[in-house]
């Protein structure tokens, strides 16, 4: 994570979620990066049990408040337009549970919010210094290409790099690492054919909120039955 992480210099301040990270890296570097707001304290963790009280350590240290959470995955809520970055290093788990998990990271960043991975690839079994013992639960291009495709994919790697995470992450691995974003603006396409007017239109869409008592204000467009 560190090294991967510690490039980014686009992820905004105020409320970042880190999903599954390593124990020591993630929450250092992002109190480090006041990537934790001092006001806000919107930095949550989705840690290991263990890690919680280091974590809370390590926040106090660098003046920022966190909130930490011992949850499942599986039936954790991250919300809707709420956060402004995701973290997901090393987040490994079975396959149907990171489809859910992705499903969900597609709607939780706001605006120009930024969800960044780092995992290993199948190609990691080859090398044995780190990470699950079966493929499934490994990420590729491909794989990360659908199970994100609500967001915008800004970049999108693999690579073989050298992993320092501790004792069981430690040497050359096969990895992939992702920057995405949703976007500022969403537009969808209607060709009204056959009619006299209005043959394509671009109309913003999607993740905003609309006004009721405005008619142009529609978050898509109603197909046209003809």
């Amino acid at each position: 994570m560190g090294r991967y992480i510690k490039k980014q210099k686009d992820l905004r301040r105020g409320g970042c979620r880190s999903v599954a990270d390593s124990l020591v890296s993630t929450r250092h570097w992002l109190p480090e990066r006041d990537l934790c707001s001092k006001k806000s304290g919107r930095c949550s963790f989705a840690l290991r049990k263990i890690g919680l009280e280091k974590a809370k350590k390590v926040a106090t240290k660098h003046g920022v408040s966190i909130h930490c959470i011992h949850a499942d995955l599986e039936h954790f809520d991250i919300g809707t337009n709420q956060w402004d970055g995701i973290v997901s290093i090393f987040c490994h788990v079975p396959l149907q549970l990171r489809e859910s998990l992705h499903r969900k990271v597609t709607q939780a960043p706001k605006r120009g919010g930024i969800f960044l991975l780092e995992a290993y690839t199948p190609k990691q079994l080859d090398y044995g210094t780190g990470g699950p013992p079966v493929a499934e639960q490994m990420m590729s291009k491909a794989t990360l290409e659908q199970e994100l495709a609500g967001l915008q994919i800004d970049y999108l790697e693999e690579l073989e790099r050298e992993v320092i995470e501790g004792s069981h992450h430690t040497g050359l691995g096969a990895v992939v690492q992702a920057i995405a974003v949703n976007p500022l603006r969403h537009y969808q396409v209607s060709s009204n054919r056959g009619s006299a007017t209005h043959k394509l239109r671009y109309v913003e869409s999607g993740g905003g909120e609309s006004d009721p008592n405005c008619t142009l204000c529609k978050s898509a467009i109603t197909p046209r039955e003809d």
